[in-house]
């Protein structure tokens, strides 16, 4: 993750334990223990839902910093695949 507000990155390293295209990515963080869980559910006319499980999660992960930095991930997922032709 980059912060938008100075430039920040915040590395991470994850092990898949689940890759079935196109619709479930499943990761665990070696250094964190969280295990996440993307589905993405195709909703037609080029909309897809993308949910998010997340196990595991450190107490320090819950705060408003942190939820906004994971969200700012997520806008910039939404960017990218704005970019994407259809």
């Amino acid at each position: 993750m980059v912060s938008d507000a100075d430039g920040s990155r915040y590395t991470m390293h994850a092990v898949y334990l689940e890759v079935t295209p196109p619709e479930r990515l499943v990761w665990t963080e070696p250094g964190t223990g969280v295990t996440t869980t993307s589905t993405f559910t195709d909703l037609g006319g080029s909309r897809t839902e993308v949910r998010i499980h997340q196990r595991n999660v450190p107490s320090a992960f819950l705060g408003p910093r942190a939820q906004e930095g994971f969200r700012s991930s997520l806008d910039r997922f939404a960017g990218y695949l704005a970019t994407l032709e259809p």
